[in-house]
């Protein structure tokens, strides 16, 4: 055991080590492209890196694909991409997300995008539900039918890295510590983790500002009829909270997620207590019976668990804020059970495997895309993929406006070869970060789409991401400009 002195800022910190011995780690595989991370940006990554003839690798922490969308327990696809709004022609989502959308409707796992935009489901304008479980399935299915190699239960916790070129990932799993060199490594931890740890410039906002961790759970039994009378003579639940706040530890009820507002367009204001509960309601027109049978009429969502100023990088942090969001689930649902009209026999049936993340690193790269640029449909000669912006910002509707871009560059971390970024650790601001679209799992499924096809092309003509030719990725992902 040895004690170094590092020095931090003029002050001298004493640090217990442990020296480890060098190792020699074995070469677990050689291929085009390696993807880690199997959310929604590593699913659409891959496929499309197969799909271009590329040998393709996918590592992925959980048992199971879907990072969010399963994991986190965000079933909720935004409808205002996936179906046409005002006089578009076609929706703005890309193929993969589109073919994933459709064989779950086949199988009854959700409905079409015309129709939950027709429907008068809970929040439809925003998004439509989809059977998470299933998803997972059909996600896995169509990896492994486009011959992506796919490696579950492994993290990958390393970078290697020569002449500032990133040439593979140091991975660990319950084989021990193993090596995968690539042609291309693509980075879709969500937490930058592969780029941060190859020496990539990130910028990642701290304290106050960040937006919070929100841990989902589900209630069961719960009887929506009488909640929904509840309602009426007490909308928002506001009485009730008024009334009974006090059951609630502080915990629970203190408020530190700052979020934009009017006088403080960079801050923000704390925002009131309040709960989230969302039942689903289903117009029957509309919805086959199997999808009904889904999305029961007695089971709610319940988006309570926040934990705010979280570096969700920093593992105490992040370990110290999941217990404290399930702590705040139990105190929640024995509120909920005491006091709400309906909850009376209901119980918890469903907890996120882990929390959602809003906001963690995002890599600088050849282009920082802002919050202008979202808001304002910014268009770019390099576009890879389309959004919209998916919130309401003073005031404002933000279902409806124009397409923002997407370009290539911010794909591409700015003094790091042989890497490529895809979803929410793309290169934006903090401020395009807050406008939630950026981050919503199909925006984050279409720039996986986009690094897959560069990363395969990348390997085919043998150059490096950052020298693909754009248009020829543009052709592959059928984009019109």
């Amino acid at each position: 055991m040895s004690y170094v002195l590092r020095e931090k800022e003029g002050i001298i910190i004493s640090t217990k080590t442990i020296l480890e011995p060098k190792k020699r780690i074995p070469v677990f595989d050689e291929v085009d492209v390696v993807v880690a991370g199997g959310g929604p940006a590593g699913f659409g990554a891959a496929i499309a890196a197969a799909r271009n003839d590329a040998n393709t690798l996918l590592v992925e922490r959980y048992g199971f694909l879907g990072g969010m969308l399963t994991a986190g327990d965000v079933p909720l696809l935004p409808i205002h991409i996936l179906a046409p709004i005002k006089d578009e022609e076609k929706p703005v989502a890309g193929s993969i997300a589109r073919e994933l959308v459709e064989r779950l409707v086949e199988i009854g796992a959700t409905i079409t995008p015309d129709n939950a935009m027709k429907s008068s489901i809970s929040r439809a304008r925003a998004h439509q539900y989809v059977n998470l479980h299933i998803t997972g399935l059909v996600m896995q299915d169509m990896v492994k039918e486009n011959g992506v190699k796919l490696l579950l239960h492994t993290l990958a916790c390393d970078t290697i890295v020569e002449d500032n070129a990133v040439k593979g990932i140091i991975i660990e799993n319950k084989s021990g510590r193993q090596a995968v060199l690539a042609h291309t490594v693509i980075d879709a931890t969500g937490d930058g983790d592969v780029a941060a740890r190859g020496g990539a410039e990130f910028e990642q906002t701290r304290g106050t500002a960040v937006l919070p961790t929100t841990l989902i759970w589900r209630m069961g039994n719960v009887d929506i009829e009488k909640y929904q009378e509840y309602l009426k003579t007490d909308p928002g639940l506001k009485k009730l909270l008024q009334e009974k706040l006090e059951e609630l530890p502080d915990y629970v009820t203190e408020m530190k997620e700052v979020l934009p507002s009017e006088d403080s367009p960079g801050t923000g204001v704390p925002q009131e207590f309040k709960l989230r509960i969302g039942y689903r309601e289903l117009p029957q027109l509309l919805c086959s019976q199997k999808y009904s049978h889904y999305l029961r009429t007695g089971e709610v969502d319940v988006k309570m668990g926040n934990v705010w100023m979280v570096d969700v990088t920093n593992a105490k942090e992040l370990s110290d804020a999941e217990i404290l969001a399930r702590k705040k689930c139990k105190e929640i649902t024995k509120f909920l059970k005491n006091n709400v009209p309906g909850f009376e026999n209901s119980h918890l049936a469903v907890i996120a495997t882990q929390l959602g993340v809003r906001e963690s690193r995002r890599i600088i790269g050849e282009y920082v895309l802002t919050e202008d640029d979202v808001e304002n449909g910014a268009k770019f000669d390099d576009i890879i993929a389309r959004s919209r912006t998916g919130d309401k910002l003073h005031g404002r509707d933000g279902w409806t406006r124009a397409p923002f871009e997407i370009p290539y560059r911010c794909l591409v971390p700015k003094k790091l070869d042989g890497l490529l970024v895809a979803g929410r650790c793309i290169s934006q601001t903090h401020g395009a970060v807050r406008r939630w679209s950026p981050r919503d799992i199909l925006t984050c499924m279409a720039t996986g789409t986009a690094t897959g096809t560069a990363a395969a092309l990348a390997a085919k003509n043998k150059i490096a991401v950052r020298n693909v030719d754009v248009k020829e990725v543009q052709n592959s992902l059928n984009i019109s400009l």
